[in-house]
C-alpha cells in the first residue's frame, strides 16, 4: 500500500469511522446499562462522553505529533477528578494502543527498521518496568498520590526543554526554515 494513496487514505477513513463507532456503541451500551439497573448517574454519562472525546483527541495528537497519549489524556483525567495513580494506569493501558496503531501504520509504509526493533522493545520494557517500579516503591513509602502528578510535571517540563533545545538545533541546521513539506 502506498502511502497517501487512495487505498490508503479509504484504510485510514474506514478505521476513524469503525472505532468511533465502536466507542459510541460502547457509549450506548453502558447508558442503557445504567437505565436498566435504575442506576443512572448524568455524572457518570458526562464523563464518559468527555473521555471518548479527550481519549480520540489524544490519539490524533499522539499520531500527528509523535508523542505518547499518556502525555496529553493523564492531566485531562486528573482534571476530571480522577485519581492519580488511576490516571496513570488508564495512560499507560492506552499507550499500548497508540503505540500499536503508531506501528501498524510504519509497517504499511515501509519505513520500520526491523534491525532496531528488538533493542527498542526491550529499552522499552525495560524503562516501563524500571519506572513503574520506582513509582510504585515511591507511592508505597510515602503513601502521596500527588507523586506521580509531580513525575508527570517533571517529565512535561523536561520534554518542554528538550523540544525547544532539539527543535532550534534542528531549525539551525535547515535551509528552510519553517518550511512544511507534504505528508505524503
Amino acid at each position: 500500500i502506498n502511502q497517501c494513496s487512495p487505498v490508503a487514505w479509504t484504510i485510514f477513513g474506514c478505521a476513524q469511522v469503525l472505532l468511533l463507532k465502536a466507542s459510541e456503541f460502547l457509549y450506548r451500551r453502558e447508558k442503557n446499562r445504567m437505565i436498566d439497573t435504575n442506576q443512572i448517574d448524568d455524572n457518570a454519562l458526562s464523563l464518559m462522553r468527555k473521555l471518548g472525546i479527550v481519549s480520540y483527541l489524544a490519539g490524533v495528537i499522539a499520531g500527528t505529533l509523535g508523542i505518547g497519549g499518556g502525555l496529553v489524556i493523564s492531566p485531562v483525567l486528573v482534571r476530571l477528578g480522577i485519581q492519580p495513580k488511576v490516571a496513570a494506569a488508564i495512560s499507560s493501558f492506552i499507550v499500548l494502543f497508540t503505540s500499536l496503531s503508531t506501528t501498524a501504520q510504519f509497517i504499511i509504509v515501509g519505513a520500520f527498521e526491523a534491525k532496531f526493533v528488538a533493542y527498542f522493545v526491550a529499552t522499552s520494557a525495560a524503562g516501563s518496568i524500571l519506572g513503574n517500579i520506582i513509582i510504585w516503591k515511591l507511592f508505597s513509602t510515602y503513601k502521596r498520590q500527588s507523586l506521580i502528578v509531580f513525575v508527570l510535571f517533571v517529565l512535561y517540563c523536561s520534554s518542554t526543554v528538550m523540544l525547544f533545545f532539539f527543535g532550534t538545533l534542528q531549525i539551525m541546521n535547515q535551509d528552510k526554515v519553517f518550511k512544511f513539506s507534504s505528508p505524503c
